[in-house]
């Protein structure tokens, strides 16, 4: 999300500012519209079915961004992203607190919180890194590539658990 802005005002959409905002905003209200639908999943058919999917969704979403040539088709792959996203913010939540006992529930959520937080960082700045050396767009799908790859590997490392 961090290139995105960048992206919608450089070359390729050459937006102004209250139009990316604009975009933002409707990714928003997909969010909105999405979270309810996604706690519902999340409960009938699982975290971890739901959480490895999510990924892989948003992974090939960022994977498909340097392919979109026009903003219509932009935005519906950003509000596809985000809709993913919606089962990607509250499934690993709820898996750790499905996970943790109650007397370190608080400890697991905020390890959660941590890596998260360091996964931003560190994917801040190799994005950043990247889109310096190559392009946005490659920094991008970088980010996808990496999301797929851990998806793979998540998949595989969860597959005993969905068996149970």
């Amino acid at each position: 999300m961090t290139l995105l802005p960048l992206l919608l005002s450089g070359e390729k959409f050459g937006l102004s500012a209250s139009a990316v905002g604009s975009i933002f905003m409707c990714m928003s209200m997909v969010g909105v519209v999405c979270t309810p639908i996604a706690a519902r999943l999340l409960d009938s058919v699982g975290r971890v079915r739901t959480i490895i999917p999510a990924c892989m969704v948003i992974g090939c979403a960022m994977m498909s961004v340097p392919m979109v040539d026009d903003i219509y088709g932009f935005v519906a792959l950003v509000c596809t992203w985000t809709a993913a996203g919606t089962l990607l913010a509250a499934g690993p939540t709820t898996y750790i607190s499905d996970m943790a006992t109650s007397k370190n529930r608080t400890q697991a959520l905020a390890l959660l919180r941590t890596a998260g937080d360091i996964g931003m960082l560190l994917g801040a700045i190799g994005a950043g890194t990247v889109a310096d050396m190559y392009s946005q767009e490659q920094a991008i799908q970088a980010n996808g590539l990496a999301f797929l790859a851990l998806s793979g590997f998540a998949a595989f490392r969860f597959a005993t658990i969905i068996k149970k």
